[in-house]
């Protein structure tokens, strides 16, 4: 069964905002700065 490309589509975008989130934690943890810290700064 095929799902309508629009829930496809936000799916892919849910994803990507995931990724950059996990990259953004990364970053943080590479500085030193506690997780807490880290979800404070801005997704932009």
């Amino acid at each position: 069964m095929w799902l309508p490309f629009e829930l496809v589509r936000a799916r892919w975008k849910h994803n990507d905002v995931v990724k950059a989130f996990r990259e953004r934690i990364r970053i943080c943890r590479e500085q030193h700065k506690c997780f807490d810290e880290a979800q404070q700064l801005p997704l932009c």
